[in-house]
Order: C-alpha cells, then sequence, then structure tokens
C-alpha cells in the first residue's frame, strides 16, 4: 500500500499523455487544425473586405404612407363592390374602369 500513490501519480501521467497524444491523432485524421486555420485566414479576408468596403453616404427618404383611414372609398359602378383608393384603376372584380 505504501507504493499506491507512485503508482497513482505514474498512471495520471501516462492518462494525460496518452490523452494528449489521442486528441492530436483525432484532429490530424478529422483535419480540425486545417479547419480552424482555414476559418481565421477567412475571418482576416473579411474583414479586410469590410473595411474596404464603401460606406454609404446618402440615405433614402422615409416614405409616408397616408392612414388607411384618409383614403377614399370608391364603388365600382359596374359590380358595385368598393374599393379603397383615390386613383384611376381598374375593378379587379369586373375589369370596369373606376374613376
Amino acid at each position: 500500500m505504501e507504493n499506491f500513490g507512485v503508482y497513482f501519480f505514474v498512471g495520471l501521467i501516462l492518462f494525460v499523455g496518452l490523452f494528449l497524444l489521442l486528441r492530436e491523432v483525432m484532429c490530424w485524421y478529422y483535419k480540425i487544425n486545417e479547419r480552424i486555420s482555414v476559418q481565421q485566414e477567412t475571418n482576416k479576408l473579411l474583414g479586410r473586405l469590410l473595411n474596404d468596403m464603401p460606406q454609404p453616404t446618402t440615405y433614402a427618404a422615409p416614405v409616408s404612407v397616408p392612414p388607411i383611414q384618409n383614403l377614399k372609398k370608391v364603388f365600382c359602378t359596374e359590380c358595385g363592390k368598393q374599393h379603397i383608393d383615390s386613383s384611376k384603376y381598374n375593378c379587379i372584380y369586373c375589369g370596369a374602369v373606376i374613376h
């Protein structure tokens, strides 16, 4: 029993060494290290591309849309269906021109 501590310590060192060795083999087999380096290069290129892009200087003015309560209700003279619009167009039900 006096050598239990020594055996445990040696076993722990062997386990950690074997774990690190197998980890490297698995990373090599699945090409994880290569994937990480490719992703880092992609991030560098994307960052450079983002910095090289011109920044927009003008913005489109917001479009004001009138509330639906302010639109004129129009009835088709042919079929009598109600439409909400203030411009001239054709009835979607019968095709007649609505003024």
